[in-house]
């Protein structure tokens, strides 16, 4: 009787333990300066598209060439594609004078605009302790023809150890691929 109970108390203990609190993460928000005027031409730019296993609220680490994890403590605050699509619009609207970039939304339509489009297929942590970053963007005309499209590649070392300093790393490989969309435009 007395194993059963304290099996029982090892059991409620191991119950009412709290777990480990979750943190979120959010991109650092850029430089306000705004270059490109409100009377350019208008670029629309599309939500940016992630690869599926990008696509969720936890962080991603890639532990091997072959193996990722996602985080389940430390997550996204905001959509991850929604965080890079206001980032990419702020930056080249502070990077760039030939367009005024504007986010698609419901109301607006991408007919007879020239548009950008961005999918990215790493944007994780790694066990080399860098933070990786790669995918393609592509520039089409308001005609509908792929003007340029131009894979990018970018791996960051992370200043220090834990995610605070991975989300920061992450968010300095994204400004290297605004800047090379910027010198392009």
């Amino acid at each position: 009787m007395k194993k059963w109970l304290v099996f029982s108390l090892v059991a409620l203990a191991g119950c009412s333990a709290t777990p480990p609190a979750s943190q979120l993460y959010v991109l650092p928000a850029p430089e306000a300066t705004v270059r490109a005027p409100q009377t350019a031409p208008i670029l629309v730019v599309r939500p940016v598209e992630l690869a599926p296993y990008l696509d969720s609220a936890g962080l991603v680490y890639r532990t091997s060439d072959t193996q990722v994890i996602q985080t389940r403590q430390n997550l996204w605050a905001q959509n991850l594609s929604a965080q890079l699509t206001q980032r990419l619009v702020a930056d080249l609207r502070s990077k760039q004078s030939q367009y005024w970039p504007v986010q698609l939304n419901p109301v607006m339509t991408s007919r007879g605009q020239p548009m950008l489009l961005v999918r990215v297929e790493q944007f994780n942590g790694s066990y080399t302790g860098n933070a990786d970053i790669s995918g393609e963007w592509t520039l089409v005309d308001a005609e509908g023809q792929i003007q340029q499209t131009q894979a990018f590649r970018h791996s960051v070392p992370l200043d220090s150890g834990g995610y605070p300093a991975l989300v920061e790393a992450l968010a300095q490989g994204f400004q290297q691929v605004t800047s090379q969309i910027a010198q392009t435009l």
